[in-house]
């Protein structure tokens, strides 16, 4: 193999396993078990973003009591509140938040799941 591929893959491997959520500065708010009980959606606080940009609200899908990787997340958003995530059934969860303006209300998939997402309008008591 090239030496140059493997400094590229190598690389591309560090690159990839350092966007994973960290432990120290990730806060677990919520593990919600999926109907058969082999997953969970996992709902998070992201709070390494600095002072500047503040915590992220993070939704995963993982395996029953893993921590989450970057390629399970299936929900990111900054300045949010009122986080709500709930299986409809083993295939799909719903998400919805509050926030000043609609950031995403979309159905797509990812993490192996059908995720919907719904804005749930202004909050003003929680400040978004």
């Amino acid at each position: 193999m090239n030496k140059a591929l493997v400094g590229i893959c190598i690389a591309g491997a560090a690159l990839v396993s350092g966007c994973d959520p960290e432990p120290k500065s990730t806060r677990i708010i919520e593990r919600i078990p999926s109907p058969d009980g082999t997953r969970d959606a996992v709902y998070a606080e992201d709070m390494g973003g600095g002072a500047t940009v503040g915590p992220s609200e993070q939704v995963y899908v993982v395996a029953k009591g893993r921590f989450p990787r970057f390629q399970d997340r299936i929900f990111s958003e900054e300045r949010v509140c009122n986080l709500t995530v709930r299986w409809l059934n083993n295939q799909a969860i719903l998400s919805g938040y509050s926030a000043r303006t609609a950031k995403s209300e979309e159905s797509t998939r990812a993490g192996g799941v059908d995720v919907h997402t719904k804005w749930l309008g202004r909050d003003a008591a929680s400040g978004c």
